[in-house]
């Protein structure tokens, strides 16, 4: 999975939501809870490693044990944190349906394409069949019953097998029949 790719999603998301971004160092109150909530989201929803989230900000691992620390202090008891929180949430879920959706769609369309070219491949040969059909729907009956008879003796000159214990030929003048 790209990882990258969702947690830059998530980044925008909550840079929209709060109204800061989440990338400065600043201690002030306002970017700690953005960090909060990037961080709660992306351990939730995008990946579980420490390393991943922290590696993609270009900080330290201790700064997410600090939001994880805090995070219910910070934000869950914060009503107005807590909506933040919600609706950051809630756009990022939802942005991930839709990708997913999205994704499925381009599925869809390339097993269509597939379909397709199957269906145009058993075409040619139903079309074949149908112009046999044509051909043999055209004969007269005694046309038929003849076509008959040739694939009979056709059938039976395949199944023909020597038999044993037939005549034996010890020389051009002689035979012997055996039983």
């Amino acid at each position: 999975m790209n990882h990258t790719y969702t947690l830059e999603n998530l980044e925008h998301i909550v840079n929209k939501i709060t109204d800061v971004k989440i990338r400065n160092k600043s201690r002030q109150r306002k970017y700690v809870i953005a960090r909060h909530i990037f961080f709660k989201i992306a351990q939730t929803f995008v990946t579980p490693k420490i390393s991943a989230i922290t590696k993609f900000l270009k900080m330290h691992h201790a700064s997410l044990l600090h939001h994880k620390k805090y995070f219910v202090r910070d934000i869950i008891n914060d009503d107005y944190n807590r909506d933040m929180f919600y609706k950051a949430v809630d756009v990022f879920t939802n942005i991930k349906k839709i990708e997913e959706e999205n994704t499925s769609c381009e599925n869809l369309k390339k097993e269509l394409i597939n379909l397709k070219v199957q269906l145009c491949k058993s075409k040619a040969y139903d079309s074949r069949l149908e112009d046999l059909i044509n051909k043999l729907s055209r004969l007269t009956d005694s046309q038929v019953q003849l076509a008959e008879e040739r694939i009979d003796l056709l059938i039976k000159s395949f199944n023909f097998e020597k038999k044993k214990n037939q005549a034996t030929i010890y020389s051009s003048y002689e035979t012997v029949a055996t039983t």
